[in-house]
């Protein structure tokens, strides 16, 4: 089982992988939000041995495109939204 998270914004998002045992897989890495940005992102995805659970911020309507992806890909995907302040 591999993490994903991404940090998703109007241009590029930023993902990063962890192990099961929470060990960064790779470094932070940035993909474009365009369909080739997508593409990488879900090669990168693929590579991973096991399962990968996917967790993405609500960002306006940036991070639509890609769910509606990596749902399409069959992976799980948890959408995140904090709309108030942590205290």
């Amino acid at each position: 089982m591999h993490y994903c998270g991404i940090d998703v914004a109007k241009r590029k998002h930023a993902v990063g992988l962890l192990t099961e045992q929470g060990q960064l897989h790779k470094a932070v890495f940035a993909v474009d939000n365009t369909r080739p940005g997508l593409n990488k992102l879900v090669h990168e995805i693929s590579i991973l041995e096991g399962s990968v659970f996917i967790g993405l911020e609500a960002t306006g309507h940036y991070w639509l495109s890609l769910y509606d992806m990596l749902t399409s890909q069959g992976y799980k995907v948890v959408v995140l939204n904090r709309s108030t302040p942590c205290r």
